[in-house]
């Protein structure tokens, strides 16, 4: 628990950092090009912030609000700070680029979680079938197997 709030906090911190210099060495290839590294940094930052607060939420949905909201809002901090900076700007396209790439990483390390946590739920519904078959909640999925219990 403590390691996830430490790597998000150290995460931050070099965020801000890099956000401290007056120019980045990132080659430019294309227009607009800035807003795919603001994009995959929050992504990152989405997943240590979902690591972070899984810990405190109490359903999915507002484990992925916080953690959004979280990133979202240190964007907006991080934006605002560049706007100090001799030779960086801010803008709220950048703003945009952090909060969709939190977006994306969250709602995607949502599903995965959710498809495993269903997988693993599958699989104990199958080793607790031979106990009570008829409520198994994923009866569907394995009805078509021959059944060997008898009930009584």
């Amino acid at each position: 628990m403590k390691i996830d709030y430490f790597g998000l906090t150290f995460y931050c911190a070099f965020i801000f950092w890099l956000s401290s210099q007056q120019t980045l060495p990132a080659p430019m290839w294309f227009d607009q090009q800035d807003k795919l590294y603001h994009a995959a940094a929050y992504a990152i930052m989405g997943c240590l912030a979902w690591r972070c607060f899984r810990y405190t939420a109490k359903t999915p949905i507002i484990l992925a609000l916080f953690s959004v909201a979280f990133c979202s809002l240190y964007g907006a901090s991080d934006e605002w700070h560049q706007s100090f900076v001799l030779g960086r700007n801010s803008s709220w396209e950048d703003w945009l680029a952090d909060t969709i790439g939190a977006i994306i990483a969250v709602v995607m390390l949502s599903k995965v979680v959710a498809m495993v946590s269903s997988s693993s739920d599958h699989e104990l519904a199958m080793a607790n079938c031979a106990i009570d078959c008829a409520n198994c909640s994923f009866s569907e999925l394995h009805s078509s197997t021959p059944s060997t219990i008898k009930k009584t």
